[in-house]
């Protein structure tokens, strides 16, 4: 057996190392929070363009929820089971929604909720946000 070569490092080059790996580390996170915002915007701007193509609702006739919802949703709806009923809408996610899905669909629902109930929509004196925010 022949023997191992064995570095010596002094405590100067370990912390020439150690700072070079955190800063190729912050280095890295950042690029990794850049493509998470890229990846937000993208998100956004695809529910944007989903909104513009959909064509509006003839005026008179108020739009269901469940319609609005789906409208709002733009691609997201894709990734819910949008059940109703005469007095509620749920939403289901087909799968792991992921945290920017989520909180896009979250606050669809919320502004949905803070909007109001839609007396032509709701059979009963239920408010409707009471059945949106049970999402």
């Amino acid at each position: 057996m022949s023997p191992v070569p064995i570095e010596v490092l002094t405590r100067e080059d370990i912390e020439k190392l150690v700072e070079k790996k955190l800063k190729q580390l912050l280095s890295e996170m950042e690029i990794s929070k850049k493509i998470t915002e890229l990846e937000f915007s993208i998100a956004k701007l695809k529910d944007d363009i989903a909104k513009l193509s959909i064509k509006e609702a003839v005026a008179g006739e108020p739009e269901p929820v469940a319609a609005a919802l789906t409208r709002d949703l733009g691609q997201r709806a894709d990734l819910l089971q949008i059940g109703t009923t005469s007095d509620s809408v749920t939403l289901k996610p087909k799968g792991y929604l992921g945290a920017q899905d989520f909180r896009a669909v979250s606050e669809i629902v919320r502004s949905m909720a803070d909007s109001g109930p839609r007396r032509e929509e709701c059979s009963s004196s239920e408010n409707a946000a009471d059945s949106i925010r049970d999402f």
